[in-house]
């Protein structure tokens, strides 16, 4: 069998139209990868950011004595509630499920930790090593970090990952 001149420039033609399709599509899964990878990083720290806040009884509770240590805290307590509408508004961007599942969290959190951030503020600053046990503190929050978790699992589903790729995100 003779190739023709028209075939023997059609087949490396093919041969590299096939490579460079296939070169698109690792580039495409890598892409895909890499943000999937960051979301679940900020979804992660959303939710790490929740902890930090039903973490600040213990915080004010233990803090040290003066004023320079109360200016502090309470800096850092307004940086983090900036922290927490950062995410809330990057989740109702993202995803409304997720969104209402996050709001429920910090709602719970910040109102399971009102009354004991209250007293903590009121009671004065540990002296000694003793003074800083907080006793019965518990801020139940399993229940909503339970929900925002198993949204944000719904969120990375296979099947909406599928439709994200068929669609180039449109209907995501």
């Amino acid at each position: 069998m003779i190739l023709s001149t028209t075939g023997a420039v059609i087949v490396p033609v093919i041969v590299a139209s096939v490579g460079a399709f296939a070169a698109f599509l690792v580039y495409l899964g890598q892409q895909l990868a890499s943000r999937r990878d960051a979301k679940r990083a900020l979804f992660s720290q959303a939710l790490a950011d929740v902890y930090r806040w039903a973490e600040l009884p213990y915080r004010v509770a233990r803090r040290r004595p003066g004023e320079e240590a109360k200016h502090a805290i309470a800096a850092g307590m307004s940086d983090l509630q900036e922290t927490l509408y950062l995410h809330r508004s990057w989740l109702r961007i993202e995803s409304s499920d997720v969104h209402r599942a996050y709001e429920r969290l910090v709602e719970a959190t910040k109102l399971r930790t009102a009354e004991h951030l209250r007293c903590a503020w009121e009671a004065p600053s540990p002296e000694t090593g003793g003074d800083m046990n907080v006793g019965d503190l518990k801020i139940d929050i399993q229940e909503e970090v339970e929900g925002y978790v198993a949204a944000v699992r719904d969120h990375f589903a296979w099947w909406r990952e599928a439709l994200g790729v068929a669609t180039f995100g449109f209907f995501r």
